[in-house]
């Protein structure tokens, strides 16, 4: 829920997208929420300015994703009408900076125990 969250309100909210966008990795979002969040980037980069959520569906839509991976971005997509409530800015951040912490520490851990196993 809470990375369909902040997917969202990088769709709705400029100041969070410009704030957080520097210090999301795609790393941090699971196997769905990351083609969203590689195409929110995208646009974000390339035009300076927030997709709306059909912009997004056209641009997942002109992706080379597979169709499950299609259908999971779409679907997520379709989630944010859904999450029409807006958010208090200073609580969004403080939980997108500890969500964020939470994952880097979580994929590091992941990462040292590949090294141990001598996987990595």
């Amino acid at each position: 829920m809470l990375q369909t969250l902040i997917l969202q309100n990088l769709l709705d909210n400029d100041e969070f997208t410009r704030v957080v966008i520097p210090f999301l990795k795609k790393e941090y979002f699971d196997i769905d929420h990351k083609n969203v969040f590689e195409t929110v980037v995208n646009f974000v980069n390339k035009y300076n300015k927030l997709p709306t959520p059909e912009t997004l569906a056209i641009e997942i839509d002109n992706s080379d994703l597979s169709d499950q991976q299609y259908k999971t971005s779409i679907d997520i997509v379709n989630k944010f009408s859904a999450i029409s409530e807006k958010q208090d800015l200073d609580w969004l951040l403080s939980t997108t900076e500890k969500w964020c912490q939470d994952r880097a520490i979580h994929l590091a851990i992941m990462q040292s125990i590949s090294i141990i196993d001598g996987k990595d």
